[in-house]
């Protein structure tokens, strides 16, 4: 697992607490690799990481999963984290109007600014609906289609994985990854 998968997932898990009310600080980048100073607490002796982060570090690195971050998947509405996927829609917004207006899905949120009750909220106006309906068509297209590096990065792994399953023969990539498109709409494999 690199440096930025991990980070990555640390960077969702700050998301998930935010989500649920919690002040969280993010880490600065780490040019270190996380692997080489995995052990003998050499990765607590990097400025900011404890001995439990130490230890979420090295469960992802050994494993590939983190459990605390599945827990924490589990408490949080999905709606709510699929909320933050749309631009300029952070956690701490998210959070609120699941609180004020009980919003925990995107179609709730398009619902409620079309409705134009997301305006009455404190710091809200007009113009915010009108750019979070704005934001949420720009979420929409960005669906759509999504970079092919991205696409191989979830892809990889699951051709590795069905290939260790007893009776595969061969996978392999198909579609529009297959044949090296920029972007792709969803992943095909053969097996």
């Amino acid at each position: 697992m690199t440096n930025k998968e991990v980070a990555g997932i640390f960077e969702a898990i700050a998301d998930l607490l935010q989500l649920q009310g919690a002040e969280v600080f993010r880490v600065d980048a780490l040019t270190d690799d996380l692997g080489d100073l995995r052990g003998q607490g050499r990765l607590e002796s990097i400025p900011g990481i404890g001995k439990a982060l130490a230890a979420k570090i090295e469960e992802l690195l050994d494993t590939g999963e983190l459990e605390f971050y599945r827990e924490l998947l589990a408490e949080v509405p999905p709606g709510l984290v699929q909320m933050i996927e749309i631009p300029d829609l952070g956690p701490k917004t998210a959070r609120r109007l699941y609180e004020e207006l009980g919003i925990d899905t995107v179609e709730k949120l398009e619902e409620a600014a079309r409705a134009e009750r997301i305006r009455v909220l404190k710091g809200f106006g007009a113009r915010s609906e009108e750019k979070l309906l704005n934001n949420l068509e720009v979420w929409r297209r960005g669906r759509e289609r999504v970079l092919s590096a991205k696409a191989l990065a979830v892809a990889e792994p699951l051709v590795e994985t069905l290939a260790e399953v007893p009776g595969v023969l061969q996978v392999s990539l198909a579609g529009s990854l297959r044949r090296g498109r920029d972007t792709t709409k969803d992943i095909d494999l053969l097996v």
